[in-house]
C-alpha cells in the first residue's frame, strides 16, 4: 500500500482541485479498463446481452472505483459509520452514472452502429466527468465540522 501512496504522490502531490482531478482520472483509467474488460468479455465471448454486460462491466468497475476514490482521490478517512454512508451517497450518484452510461451505450452501439469501444469510451468520459463533480459536491464536500477544525 505504502508503495501506491507515494505512485500518488507523483502522480498529484497535494489537494488542490487539480491535483484532485488528475487522481480521479488516473483511477477512472483503472476503473474503465476493468470496465470495458468484464463489458466486452461478457458480450463478445460469453454471449450476453449487451445491457446486462455494460451493467455488470460498470458495476465491478464502481467498486475499484469508489475504493480508490475515497481513499486516494478525495483523501477520505471517515470512521466506519461515515463511510458507508459516504458509500451509500457514491453508490446513488454511481445510479444515475450507470443509467446514462446505459442509455449511451445502447444508443451509440445498438442505434448508431458504433464499434463497442468508441461507444464505451465517448459515455465513460461523460460519466466520469458528472461523477467527478457529483462525488466532489454532494458526497465527500467538506462538513460544518471539518470547516471547524480548519480554523
Amino acid at each position: 500500500m505504502r508503495d501506491w501512496v507515494l505512485v500518488g504522490r507523483l502522480v498529484a502531490p497535494d489537494d488542490t482541485m487539480t491535483a484532485r482531478m488528475l487522481r480521479y482520472g488516473a483511477v477512472g483509467l483503472i476503473a474503465f479498463a476493468i470496465d470495458f474488460g468484464v463489458t466486452a468479455w461478457l458480450f463478445r465471448a460469453m454471449d450476453a446481452p449487451l445491457l446486462v454486460a455494460n451493467t455488470v462491466g460498470f458495476l465491478i468497475a464502481n467498486v475499484a472505483n469508489f475504493l480508490l476514490g475515497h481513499w486516494w482521490v478525495f483523501r477520505d478517512r471517515r470512521d466506519s459509520r461515515r463511510w458507508m454512508r459516504a458509500y451509500a451517497a457514491t453508490l446513488a450518484v454511481s445510479i444515475v452514472g450507470l443509467l446514462l452510461n446505459d442509455a449511451m451505450v445502447w444508443i451509440s452501439v445498438a442505434v448508431v452502429d458504433w464499434p463497442l469501444l468508441i461507444g464505451k469510451v465517448s459515455a465513460t468520459a461523460v460519466v466520469m466527468l458528472f461523477n467527478f463533480f457529483a462525488r466532489h459536491h454532494w458526497v465527500y464536500r467538506p462538513t460544518r465540522l471539518d470547516l471547524e477544525r480548519k480554523s
